[in-house]
């Protein structure tokens, strides 16, 4: 009869301590994907914003679980320093705004795995605020990240078409160099420019029209090369 009762409570206790952990899974996901639009629309990374967004809600959770399970047990919390003393990222992380972004991530989800959610909602809305008033206080200033893009393998008569679509998602343009090889009687020509891109989204377009309309190039893109 006594084992009963006890068996009654526990479950009653455990059924009401779960929904905090739902609500914290919940409000993590919510906030990390909010932090992904922001992420993919505002970012000036010149690597794929789309690739990286995507993970973001599964690492902001993970966080949430692993500090759920962890804060009330001291030997859990070594446990995890050993097996993440272990853990290597296979990809890098190249510019500073993909870390500033997955640390957000990662700071949902302590502040959620810890039940701080007001405090994770107040944080994510105070990040935001500074992005887009970052944004608008720089929207009138030229990128200064340039980029440097070089093509191979197409005729001399082609030149003023790459010419034009380039130009057409710069905001400013370079010529550097143009070279022509004359090989068994076929004229392989190789030009290269630096430019400052309308906006970073703008580099997919530009290369899908090139090689849609010269299939035959190849095609490379430097980040940063002139200052």
């Amino acid at each position: 009869m006594e084992d009963d009762i006890l068996l009654e409570l526990f479950q009653k206790d455990s059924t009401i301590a779960s929904w905090p952990f739902i609500l914290s899974i919940l409000i993590s996901f919510l906030l990390s994907y909010l932090l992904s639009k922001i992420y993919i629309y505002r970012s000036n990374t010149l690597s794929n914003p789309i690739s990286l967004a995507r993970i973001f809600p599964l690492l902001s959770i993970t966080t949430t679980i692993i500090i759920a399970v962890i804060k009330s047990s001291l030997a859990l919390s070594l446990g995890l320093v050993g097996a993440l003393s272990i853990i290597r990222f296979r990809t890098p992380i190249k510019e500073p705004e993909e870390l500033v972004y997955i640390f957000l991530c990662i700071t949902i989800g302590i502040a959620t795995g810890a039940n701080q959610n007001k405090l994770a909602v107040i944080g994510v809305f105070l990040a935001t605020l500074c992005i887009y008033t970052s944004k608008l206080l720089n929207k009138n200033k030229i990128n200064s990240n340039r980029i440097k893009i070089v093509i191979n393998s197409f005729i001399p008569n082609d030149i003023p078409k790459l010419i034009e679509i380039t130009s057409k998602y710069s905001i400013k343009l370079e010529f550097h160099n143009l070279s022509v090889n004359n090989y068994e009687g076929k004229k392989d020509t190789s030009i290269s420019f630096s430019l400052i891109p309308n906006k970073f989204n703008d580099i997919n377009l530009l290369v899908n029209e090139i090689t849609e309309i010269f299939p035959k190039v190849s095609l490379s893109i430097i980040d940063n090369p002139f200052y």
